[in-house]
C-alpha cells in the first residue's frame, strides 16, 4: 500500500472508531514532537535486510498483509 492510500485508510479507521480513549492516544502521539521520538538503530546484517525486502517490493514480489495473515493461519 502506498502512502497516500495508508493515510486514506488511517483516516477511515479514525473516523469509524467511536474508542474515545485510542483516539486522544492518536492525538497526543500526532501531537508530540517528532523530534522527541527516538529513532531506531539498525546493524549492518539490518540494513541489508531492510534494503532487500524494499527491492522485491519494488519488483512486485511483495504480497498484502491479508494474504500474509492467511498464508500463516
Amino acid at each position: 500500500m502506498d502512502l497516500k492510500a495508508s493515510k486514506i485508510e488511517l483516516v477511515r479507521l479514525i473516523l469509524d472508531s467511536n474508542d474515545k480513549a485510542l483516539i486522544e492516544k492518536m492525538y497526543n502521539l500526532f501531537k508530540s514532537n517528532s523530534s522527541e521520538v527516538e529513532q531506531p538503530e539498525f546493524n549492518k546484517d539490518q540494513i541489508e535486510e531492510i534494503e532487500l525486502g524494499l527491492k522485491q517490493l519494488n519488483e512486485g514480489q511483495g504480497i498484502s498483509f491479508k494474504d500474509y495473515m492467511k498464508k500463516i493461519s
